[in-house]
């Protein structure tokens, strides 16, 4: 980070996004531990921008709901893909939707940030 605003870079740190986990009740679960502390204690240590994408991919995951979030992630039925013939649960990875709907909350972190240089040629569609 000291070498990208010695460059004349702007920094900026992002916490990771959620991975998809919920209880047996449906209750969202934390998979990240400590990790997206550490991103939010350097952030605020180094002065730099930060985005808080666990928090705000939390929220939308625990908005759609344990059933309703699988469409943002890679569930794959069997043959529906070719690359996974015999299908693929992966609550990490995401399909298109998923990876759009993330893009999404990032720049609504930038816009929140007002991160100007970066948002400024953006079209909305």
């Amino acid at each position: 980070m000291d070498d990208v605003k010695a460059k004349g870079g702007k920094a900026i740190i992002c916490t990771s996004v959620v991975r998809r986990r919920f209880d047996k009740n449906g209750v969202f679960q934390d998979s990240h531990g400590q990790y997206v502390e550490l991103a939010r204690q350097v952030a605020k240590s180094k002065k730099v921008p930060l985005i808080d994408m666990y928090e705000k991919s939390k929220e939308l995951l625990i908005e759609l709901g344990s059933h309703k979030s699988t469409e943002l992630f890679l569930h794959i039925r069997e043959g529906e893909n070719r690359n996974f013939p015999g299908g693929k649960t992966d609550n990490t990875h995401f399909r298109e939707k998923g990876a759009k709907a993330m893009a999404s909350l990032f720049v609504e972190g930038l816009k929140e940030k007002k991160i100007k240089s970066l948002t400024k040629n953006l079209v909305k569609k």
